[in-house]
């Protein structure tokens, strides 16, 4: 296992190494945490801004650790905007002892997260929803939800903290970043209307998931996400089983498995339930393209 002390270590030995006199002087160098987040940011900036995104597709937002080259671009970026995803806990601490003019930009300020969506399962055969607010306290130690990107209003909050921000640190290109801003929240809500008519048949029902990363989408849709999985785990087998059964009831006809994750539970429910397994993406670097994919593959699945 890698420690802090010996990350930071091979990130110091990778820098002396790599320096250069020269740099992009002049040039915005912009952090974001994960994939999604950049179709965000290139939307709302022109087109000589470098926007690095830390978690790279495939990787876990819970648990990823930056390699020395990633290291280095966050000691020379200008901007982070974080999200909220788990792995930033760390780097909350880490990251201004790399770069200390790093400004740090709390995209999800404003928001009321929800909590993650967890599903218990008693052993009589019956299943139970483990129950959700929506207040500002914490249910206990459920953890708040951090796909706040799945949610087409969310990022139009998003977007307009990203704006915010780079209008105040870039004031030379202020008009700039509020025309592209405009023209974002355009696009996001053509795509609502577009994404509301494709789940129309859904609404008011249950699509079933492995990983409880569409609380927002399901929100904002008037869906019920059920999750497979509980806090990370595979379900036990008393719990496949009430799972198995929750799928009948509610007559799911697909299970939705992600490919950051394993399928063989997915695979399992769908089988003895008489479903078929699709993947939904939640990291997708097209976000645009991929709301509508994911729409239209659960307003499908509720024909």
């Amino acid at each position: 296992m890698r420690t802090a002390a010996g990350i930071l270590g091979a990130f110091l030995l990778f820098l002396a190494c790599s320096a250069t006199p020269d740099g992009d002087h002049g040039r915005l160098s912009i952090l974001v945490s994960v994939v999604p987040q950049k179709y965000f940011v290139e939307r709302l900036t022109p087109d000589d801004v470098a926007v690095t995104v830390l978690v790279p597709p495939g990787a876990s937002p819970a648990c990823y650790e930056l390699s020395p080259s990633e290291m280095s671009a966050v000691s020379q970026a200008d901007i982070w905007f974080s999200t909220g995803v788990p792995v930033e806990n760390r780097w909350l601490s880490d990251f201004p002892r790399l770069n200390p003019e790093l400004v740090i930009i709390d995209v999800t300020a404003d928001m009321e997260k929800i909590p993650m969506a967890l599903h218990s399962h008693s052993t009589d055969g019956h299943s139970a929803d483990l129950h959700q607010d929506h207040d500002h306290e914490t249910d206990g130690d459920v953890p708040r939800d951090p796909h706040v990107w799945l949610s087409p209003e969310l990022v139009k909050v998003q977007a307009e903290a990203i704006s915010e921000a780079l209008q105040e640190i870039d004031t030379a290109n202020a008009e700039v970043y509020q025309d592209s801003l405009e023209h974002f929240i355009r696009r996001i809500e053509d795509l609502q209307g577009e994404m509301q008519a494709l789940l129309e048949p859904a609404s008011g029902r249950s699509f079933m998931v492995f990983h409880p990363s569409w609380g927002y989408f399901a929100w904002e849709f008037n869906l019920e996400q059920i999750p497979i999985e509980c806090r990370g785990n595979e379900p036990s087998p008393e719990e496949l089983a009430c799972l198995i059964t929750e799928a009948r009831e509610k007559e799911i006809t697909v299970v939705f498995a992600a490919p950051q994750f394993s399928s063989s539970s997915a695979e399992t429910i769908a089988d003895e339930a008489g479903a078929v397994v699709a993947v939904l993406d939640p990291l997708a670097e097209d976000w645009e393209e991929n709301m509508l994919t994911v729409a239209r593959a659960v307003g499908e699945a509720a024909r």
